[in-house]
């Protein structure tokens, strides 16, 4: 917990967004009833082995794995919410050791990098969200953190089908660290993957660097409609 996290926990200690109970965003007893999501393919939702994309939408430029620890409604959709748009950055924590736990063993410890957040969004809320949960996530394994990916023009995606956010996304992104990349096994978090379109495009930009393996972990998928 950074200082200013301190301070404000004793000033105004944090409330269960679910039960009331004083002392965390979401106690240890609500962090228990949410539910965790199978393995399946983050693009379509269909089941897959390993959270592999299944064999109808893989393509060769995909993530490898996307780990996602629950669906983005009910408990997780209203932690999310607290953490992005009502300023609760100390559920970043919290999200970061539930999706730690959802991830497996890696003989190879891999770089961790983030899907940069639109820079108008990072300016209204003060933070990149995305950043905060990968540095927290590499800070509970002792992984190594890398912001490897930056945002070169702003690009609304709220709505928008996975064809819009594609075509959205072309020379939206830009590659940082280039050095670091060729070889590496590299894991990208977000908090929410809703088409897989940023998470392709982020993954396509690694692999044509060089990464020799690109994987993610989202907090949630929405849900397929």
């Amino acid at each position: 917990m950074n200082p200013i996290d301190r301070v404000l926990s004793l000033i105004a200690p944090d409330i269960c967004i679910n039960c009331g109970a004083e002392g965390s965003i979401l106690c240890q007893e609500c962090q228990d009833l949410m539910q965790r999501i199978p393995s399946i393919c983050y693009a379509c939702g269909k089941a897959s082995r390993n959270f592999k994309p299944c064999p109808k939408c893989i393509t060769k430029w995909q993530p490898d794995h996307v780990w996602i620890y629950s669906e983005y409604s009910g408990l997780a959709k209203d932690l999310i919410k607290s953490y992005k748009f009502g300023s609760a950055r100390r559920a970043a924590k919290i999200m970061a050791t539930m999706m730690n736990d959802s991830l497996p063993y890696f003989a190879t410890q891999p770089i961790i990098t983030y899907v940069p957040t639109v820079p108008a969004r990072m300016r209204s809320r003060g933070f990149d969200h995305a950043g905060i949960l990968a540095k927290e996530i590499a800070r509970q394994k002792n992984w190594i953190y890398i912001p490897l990916l930056a945002r070169q023009m702003q690009s609304r995606q709220l709505g928008a089908s996975r064809e819009q956010r594609r075509s959205q996304l072309k020379n939206a992104l830009r590659l940082n660290n280039h050095d670091l990349i060729k070889g590496r096994h590299i894991l990208i978090v977000d908090d929410v993957v809703t088409t897989g379109a940023t998470i392709e495009a982020c993954a396509k930009m690694l692999k044509k660097a060089g990464a020799a393996q690109v994987d993610a972990a989202v907090f949630a998928r929405t849900p397929n409609k």
